[in-house]
């Protein structure tokens, strides 16, 4: 657990505000999507195109959870990848 909270501070500044950019853009476009399909659900004219923004709205608001993941991803190979090299270290001193 050490070493994955390790990993977590290593992604780099960048990195970390895209992730955070991403998700950021995914909740707005969904809110907006779903704000106008409301609107245009009082129209009847407009109800069909404001079910596609309710299933785009969704489709967003699914992404949510997948931004998370591929962060958590990303933080544990990090984490692997330094156990990894803290391994190859340890070996290394202890060769004869």
């Amino acid at each position: 657990m050490a070493t994955e909270q390790k990993a977590r501070s290593e992604l780099t500044p960048t990195q970390h505000a895209l992730y955070e950019w991403g998700h950021l853009l995914v909740d707005f476009s969904a809110a907006t999507l779903f704000v106008i399909g409301s609107i245009f659900f009082l129209y009847p004219d407009l109800q069909r195109a404001g079910t596609w923004m309710f299933l785009v709205g969704s489709i967003f608001f699914a992404m949510k959870p997948t931004i998370r993941l591929m962060r958590f991803l990303h933080i544990r190979r990090l984490a692997r990848q330094a156990e990894e090299s803290i391994e190859t270290l340890l070996q290394m001193n202890h060769l004869p």
